[in-house]
């Protein structure tokens, strides 16, 4: 019986409130928009080579991010 408490206290205390983790989604497309944003201005204003680099940002951040969202524990599906 104490072991069934025990897994239960862990369980609830590692869930992440819906807002939490709407607010991290959120977070993680706002840097990678501004990675991208920031990519564009600096091909236009002719920096190719770090455009190329800061563009590389962008799918590392949403990965990142999706690595982070579904090691949750699954929050968002419940």
């Amino acid at each position: 019986m104490q072991s069934a408490q025990t897994f239960e206290r862990v369980r609830s205390a590692s869930r992440v409130a819906p807002q939490q983790i709407a607010r991290s989604k959120l977070l993680i497309l706002l840097a990678a928009v501004i990675s991208f944003v920031l990519s564009v201005c600096l091909w236009f204003t002719g920096h190719e080579n770090q455009a190329i680099f800061v563009g590389l940002w962008v799918p590392s951040i949403l990965s990142f991010g999706s690595l982070m969202v579904a090691g949750n524990g699954g929050a968002s599906r419940e």
